[in-house]
């Protein structure tokens, strides 16, 4: 086996442990004995895939070999920042504050450079001035100059300071944490140069050892890195979620400290503000049964989403519920790429699969459904609303006792959960039990009295029943809560027919109709014929009342 020479600071064992993967396995048995991780089955079907992890793993693999020989330390950016002003320079914050966009030649960087160094120097001396008569007793020479600065940044202050790394492993981290649709890099820079001096912060800043802390100062304000390795955007969330798993690096331990923190919670506190308006307005849009009015209140929710995934592109309950609102809206492939963002960010998140088989249930993808249903159950199985949309698919397949099977574990997990009471209604009134039906409609109805969907379907199961006063009762309901449903209508216009009331079911025949309802489609679809709904309910229905109801 080549031998290989590792940077001071380096975990020799976990390098060599990359390095072993490579030279001595097969990929079958790196899944089984490279790390522990890869003994998790599931990786095989979600985003850390084999592929993934490999190519994870060969970005690893590319640092390792380009650094052994040397003394390198390590800096990631999640941009590569090769255009203007930049020019794939790295440079300090308080370089970057001088900066002017404009500067978009080479020539004009150039000049730049000249008048900007000066400028640099010059501020760095003003802040240690102040700091040491703000700060410090001025004859107090037991804190350098470095020191002093090293300590204005980790609390926020521009300065001359370029934070590096001794772990390749957290600037691959910083390299992949933001900036989602752009390739990142990983620096390689030689410890020891003329152009710079390096040294390590004192141990009083807490960030220091979690992040294993080099800072390079350079009269110029930047540096030009020895070496780059690029991280593609693509790679970027496999990269995290590697990190995370099997080297225990994420933001919460990089910044391991109350500034930290707080800088941590600037970038976490924003999103969540937009994730918490945008989940109220899907809230309401949810309470609609009116479909204008819902789709007004999704457009608001849609627009908050948005918004907080450009804050924090990796929260994964943004993607779930956005995709929600455009599954139901039928906007299909765009959800389902939402999902599936959702279960690369979080392989473990079993409602991104919930969502993600409802979906491919709305698709018509039953099998593909019950796959994603079973993983999110066997991730939370003590979750109701994923044993109701399984129960759904398998009624959909006429799986009829595993569809009960599902409704009543959903209602045994959550006793106040309405979608399953009305779900469970409408197998038994397939089943023809409409006393069971009934009780389950009724229920539903108690635990949300503006289920329009409930009230129809209990309407119907007394139409059923020949409880003709009541069924209309529920239709009107209906009409009140959900104006646009036009089957509510038509099925008003059915009851005042029995009851032989032929002008109520004129007006309420035409106004269905008038709804876009093919109500010689529903009627038809219910009783077969004119002939069969007067032989079964021993009314005749007048000639223009008949007319209505025939093709």
């Amino acid at each position: 086996m080549k031998q290989n020479k590792f940077p001071p600071g380096w975990d020799e064992e976990r390098v060599q442990k990359v390095i072993d993967y490579y030279e001595n396995q097969t990929e079958d048995e790196a899944v089984a004995e490279a790390e522990e991780a890869f003994r998790n089955e599931s990786m095989n079907d979600q985003s850390d895939s084999q592929n993934d992890l490999s190519r994870v793993l060969e970005k690893i693999q590319e640092i390792v070999e380009i650094s052994a020989d040397g003394d390198y330390i390590f800096r990631g950016e999640p941009e590569c920042y090769e255009q203007a002003p930049y020019y794939g320079k790295v440079s300090s914050n308080l370089y970057r504050a001088l900066l002017f966009d404009s500067i978009t030649t080479k020539d004009a960087e150039e000049y730049y450079v000249k008048t900007i160094e000066p400028h640099i120097a010059q501020f760095e001396t003003e802040i240690l001035k102040s700091a040491k008569t703000y700060l410090y007793e001025t004859d107090n020479e037991t804190i350098s100059d470095f020191e002093i600065l090293a300590q204005l940044q980790h609390y926020g202050c521009r300065t001359n300071l370029i934070d590096f790394t001794t772990d390749y492993l957290i600037a691959l981290f910083f390299a992949c944490d933001r900036s989602y649709h752009k390739d990142g890099r990983v620096i390689l820079q030689k410890r020891e140069s003329e152009d710079y001096q390096s040294e390590t912060p004192s141990e009083t800043i807490k960030r220091v050892e979690s992040q294993k802390s080099v800072l390079i100062r350079s009269p110029k304000g930047f540096i030009n890195p020895d070496v780059v390795v690029v991280i593609p955007k693509e790679l970027k969330l496999s990269v995290l979620n590697y990190l995370d798993k099997y080297h225990d690096i994420s933001t919460k331990k990089i910044y391991k400290d109350v500034h930290g923190f707080i800088k941590w919670l600037g970038g976490y506190f924003d999103p969540m503000l937009e994730y918490g308006k945008g989940v109220i307005y899907q809230n309401r849009a949810n309470l609609e049964d009116n479909m204008q009015e819902k789709l007004k209140w999704y457009e608001k929710a849609y627009e908050h989403f948005t918004e907080a995934l450009k804050l924090r592109s990796d929260f994964t309950e943004v993607y779930i519920h956005r995709g929600a609102i455009l599954r139901d809206v039928g906007k299909l492939e765009h959800a389902l790429k939402d999902f599936n963002t959702a279960i690369d960010i979080d392989p473990d998140c079993a409602d991104s699969y919930n969502n993600r088989g409802m979906y491919y249930a709305k698709k018509g993808d039953t099998q593909e459904a019950l796959k994603d249903f079973k993983i999110a159950i066997d991730l939370d199985s003590e979750n109701a609303d994923f044993y109701n949309s399984r129960g759904i698919t398998y009624k959909d397949m006429e799986e009829v006792d595993l569809a009960i099977q599902d409704y009543s574990k959903a209602i045994e997990l959550d006793p106040e959960l309405p979608e399953a009471y009305n779900n469970l209604g409408v197998i038994y009134d397939e089943k023809g039990e409409h006393d069971k039906a009934i009780e389950n409609y009724t229920k539903a109805i108690e635990l949300r009295s503006c289920y329009a969907n409930a009230y129809s379907n209990r309407g119907c199961a007394y139409l059923e029943k020949g409880d003709i006063y009541r069924a209309n009762e529920d239709f009107f309901s209906v009409a009140i809560l959900q104006s646009d449903y036009g089957k509510a209508f038509y099925y008003r216009g059915v009851a005042c027919s029995l009851q032989k009331k032929w002008e109520e079911a004129r007006a309420n025949f035409t106004f269905a109709n008038n709804m876009g309802i093919k109500i010689f489609d529903v009627f038809h679809n219910d009783y077969k014929s004119i002939k069969n709904f007067e032989k079964q309910s021993n009314v005749q229905l007048p000639e223009d009342l008949a007319a209505m109801l025939k093709q």
